[in-house]
């Protein structure tokens, strides 16, 4: 199982997408390069990550998931980045995602959806066995107002595991600062809980 990328979503109200400047964000000491801007969006990117504005929703994407330390380091330093031009009151909320790879799964999503649901029940309930199934569980761990897992078997290619650390800042108690700093221990538990899918998966369709 491979962490393919994450990314971190901030969530407000009328961020100013004009005003900001490509050229003050920077990741792993590169320059990124606008690929489209227009009065309601902006998106630029290097090698290693994407960056969206628009007016109520900005994200960094990590591309390709490796030197993971200098990766959040350096989301974080954008993150900030942005904070300077949006103004810390205008954040609502803020989301952490990673996407997990069940690599060599693509012949045996089958098995794997019978893992993770009630195969019995779904069989009587549509009185045919079903060939994929995308389950979504939501729990609690870590600081997160709310965590998500989304078990992926119905795209194309590999099934995956898609997490989602949710912080609302409007909950009392929440600070725009812990929900950045998070980042790191909420890549861990999903590493954890992937590690432990994987051992799951392993043992049914060996």
């Amino acid at each position: 199982m491979t962490l393919a990328t994450f990314s971190v979503v901030v969530l407000g109200d009328s961020f100013p997408v004009q005003s900001i400047k490509t050229s003050d964000f920077r990741f792993r000491h590169r320059d990124l390069k606008e690929t489209m801007r227009v009065p309601v969006a902006l998106q630029a990117e290097n090698a290693f990550v994407t960056m969206q504005v628009l007016p109520e929703r900005f994200e960094v994407g990590v591309k390709t998931a490796d030197h993971l330390e200098k990766q959040i380091e350096g989301v974080s330093d954008m993150l900030h980045v942005f904070l300077d031009y949006a103004g810390r009151r205008t954040i609502t909320a803020i989301g952490h995602n990673a996407q997990w790879v069940i690599e060599n799964s693509a012949d045996r999503k089958t098995q794997i959806a019978q893992m993770f649901t009630n195969q019995g029940s779904i069989e009587n309930l549509l009185e045919a066995t079903p060939t994929a199934t995308d389950l979504m569980v939501q729990f609690a761990q870590g600081s997160a107002t709310m965590c998500q897992l989304n078990v992926i078997t119905t795209q194309a290619g590999d099934a995956s595991l898609h997490f989602n650390f949710h912080y609302d800042l409007t909950t009392a108690g929440m600070v725009i600062e812990t929900a950045i700093e998070s980042l790191r221990d909420n890549l861990t538990i999903a590493q954890t809980i992937g590690a432990r899918a994987a051992a799951l998966i392993a043992g049914v369709v060996a």
